[in-house]
C-alpha cells in the first residue's frame, strides 16, 4: 500500500522524475567512462559493472571472495567497488611498503563514508590535519587514565570477574547465547576510560548502548550505499537508522552532562581532555567542542565490536575444540592455580593460552577486510602504478590463510605460535593482526591486555560446551567491515 502511494505521489512529479532521471543518466555515463577508460598498468583483476562495479563477486564472505581472486590474480589485484578503483594487497611485505614506506601518500581515507556525512573528529574515517595530532592526543589521554599501566590491568581483571559472575548466573548446564554478556563486558572498559563510569549489567542505558551499536555495525560497509546514500531511507534500513540515532544520542547525552560539570582543574576521562582541548583558543584540532561525539562513537564502536567479536568466537572455538580448550585450562590453573586470577605478569608463563587467543585472531579476524585507505599521489607498487584516489584494502584474512605462510591454514592449530620448545609464544612476521603504518589500530595495546585477562580468566574459571547436534564448524557474518560470530549458545560448567 505504501508502495502504491509512493508511486501515485511519484507520478504527480514529473520535473522530480525528469531530474532524477537526468541525474541518474549523468552518474551512469560517469562511471561507464571511469570504468571503460581506467588508468593503464593497474595490476590484474576481475571485471565489473557500471556502476556495481565488482560488488556481486564479494558476496556475504568477503574476505573468502578476495582469498580466491588473490589464487588467480596474484597477491596484487585490482577491481572495482561500486564504481571506485580498489587496489587489493594480500602480501605482508607489499602491505609494509605501501602502509610505512610510502605512508605519506597511502594514510587517508575516504573523504567520507557517506559523502553527505561530516566525519570532523573521528579518529577512524578523518584524513589530513587532524590525524596525527588526533590519535597522539587519545593515545596521551588513554595513557594519562591507566592504559599500558597497573591501573588499566586492574579495571580489567575486576570486569572479568563481573563477566564470570553474569556467567555463573546462567545456571550449570544451561545453553545460552553469551553475546550481550561479552559485549557489556568489554563496553565497561571503553565506558570507564572514555566517560568515566561503568554500568552494571542489568542496566537499560548500557543495553541500549550495546543494541545500538549492534544496529549500525551490521550494515556492509562495502554495499552500493555508498555512493547512493539516500538507499538508508529504504524501510530494510530501518533498524540501521534507528541504531545510529540511539547510539548518537547516547553519546551526546554523555558529552552534554560532561560539559555540564566540567572542572579544568580536574579531568575524569577522556571526554573531559577533549572538552579542555577543544575549548582552547590554540587548540591541535580543526574542529570544535561540537564533534566531541563524534571521536567518542568511533573510541567506543571500535574498541566495544572488535574486541568482544573476537572473544565470542574464542569461546565459539574452545567449544568446537574440547582438547585445545583442555590444554589452556590445564596450563592456567598449573601456572596460576585456582586462589588469584591470572594478571598479565603472567603471559610469559601461559604460551599456550597466548598462542590460543592469537589463533583465534588469525582464523576469525574480527576485521578481515582492515579498513580502507586512500592515496593522496600516484605510487608504484610491485612495477603497477596505482594512480591518486585509488582506494587501498590490504585484507588481513588473505594474509591469514596463505598456505606460503601457514601449514594447513584452515585448521585451529595454536601450535603454530609456539616455539620449537613450546615454551614461548612466537609471532611470524605475516601476522599483522593489528595492521602496520601510521593509521594501525590505535587500542592494540588495550585490546591485547583485554583478550589474554578476559579470555584467561573465563578459561580458568569455566568449561564451555556446545549443545548437542550443534553445527561442528565456526561461521559468521560480514558487517560494516567487521566479522561478527552467529548467533550460538554453549553452556559454562565452574571449573571449581
Amino acid at each position: 500500500m505504501a508502495f502504491q502511494t509512493a508511486v501515485q505521489m511519484f507520478s504527480y512529479l514529473p520535473s522530480v522524475r525528469v531530474l532524477l532521471a537526468f541525474f541518474l543518466t549523468v552518474l551512469i555515463i560517469k562511471w561507464t567512462l571511469e570504468w571503460l577508460c581506467g588508468p593503464a598498468n593497474l595490476p590484474p583483476g576481475p571485471w565489473g559493472l557500471p556502476l556495481l562495479g565488482a560488488n556481486f563477486r564479494l558476496g556475504s564472505n568477503p574476505g573468502q571472495s578476495l582469498f580466491e581472486m588473490s589464487k588467480r590474480y596474484g597477491k596484487i589485484f585490482s577491481l572495482r567497488i561500486g564504481p571506485r578503483l580498489t587496489v587489493v594487497i594480500t602480501d605482508p611485505e607489499l602491505v609494509r611498503e605501501a602502509h610505512c614506506k610510502k605512508a605519506e601518500a597511502t594514510s587517508a581515507r575516504d573523504p567520507s563514508t557517506l559523502d553527505w556525512l561530516d566525519v570532523s573528529g573521528s579518529i577512524i574515517s578523518c584524513s589530513g590535519s587532524d590525524v596525527k595530532p588526533l590519535r597522539r592526543f587519545i593515545l596521551r589521554a588513554l595513557r594519562d587514565f591507566g592504559l599500558g599501566k597497573k591501573s588499566s590491568e586492574r579495571l580489567i581483571m575486576e570486569e572479568a570477574q563481573h563477566l564470570c559472575r553474569a556467567l555463573e548466573r546462567t545456571g550449570k548446564g544451561t545453553f545460552f547465547d553469551p553475546r550481550n554478556q561479552i559485549q557489556m563486558a568489554v563496553a565497561n572498559i571503553i565506558c570507564t576510560l572514555c566517560f568515566g563510569r561503568r554500568f552494571d549489567y542489568a542496566s537499560s542505558e548500557l543495553m541500549q548502548l550495546v543494541l545500538s551499536l549492534q544496529a549500525v555495525s551490521h550494515i556492509s560497509g562495502l554495499s552500493i550505499t555508498r555512493e547512493i546514500p539516500l538507499l538508508f531511507l529504504a524501510p530494510r534500513f530501518k533498524v540501521f537508522r534507528e541504531g545510529g540515532l540511539t547510539y548518537r544520542k547516547i553519546i551526546t547525552d554523555i558529552v552534554a552532562q560532561h560539559k555540564a560539570t566540567f572542572d579544568p582543574d580536574h579531568h575524569r576521562d577522556v571526554t573531559d581532555k577533549l572538552i579542555q582541548e577543544t575549548s582552547n583558543e590554540d587548540s591541535l584540532f580543526s574542529f570544535g567542542d561540537d564533534r566531541i561525539y563524534r571521536t567518542l562513537i568511533d573510541m567506543f564502536g571500535a574498541g566495544a565490536d572488535t574486541t568482544s567479536s573476537v572473544l565470542q568466537f574464542a569461546l565459539w572455538h574452545m567449544a568446537l575444540k574440547p582438547n585445545v580448550q583442555k590444554k589452556v585450562r590445564s596450563e592456567i590453573l598449573t601456572a596460576v592455580g585456582t586462589e588469584r586470577a591470572p594478571d598479565l605478569s603472567d603471559r610469559p608463563r601461559l604460551p599456550y593460552t597466548q598462542a590460543t587467543v592469537n589463533e583465534v585472531l588469525r582464523l576469525t579476524h574480527p576485521v578481515p577486510l582492515n579498513l580502507l585507505h586512500r592515496t593522496t599521489a600516484s605510487i608504484e607498487l610491485a612495477g603497477y602504478d596505482i594512480p591518486e584516489g585509488t582506494e587501498l584494502m590490504t585484507p588481513i584474512a588473505c594474509m591469514n590463510m596463505d598456505p606460503g605462510t601457514w601449514k594447513e591454514p584452515e585448521e585451529f592449530d595454536p601450535e603454530r605460535f609456539l616455539s620449537k620448545d613450546g615454551k614461548s609464544m612466537v609471532l611470524p612476521p605475516g601476522f599483522l593482526p593489528f595492521g602496520t603504518g601510521s593509521r594501525m589500530c590505535l587500542g592494540k595495546t588495550l585490546a591485547r591486555s583485554e583478550l589474554f585477562l578476559f579470555f584467561a580468566t573465563m578459561m580458568q574459571r569455566f568449561t564451555f560446551d556446545l549443545p548437542p547436534k550443534a553445527p561442528g564448524s565456526h561461521s559468521g557474518y560480514f558487517g560494516f567491515f567487521l566479522w561478527f560470530p552467529d548467533h550460538f549458545k554453549i553452556s559454562a560448567t565452574p571449573n571449581f
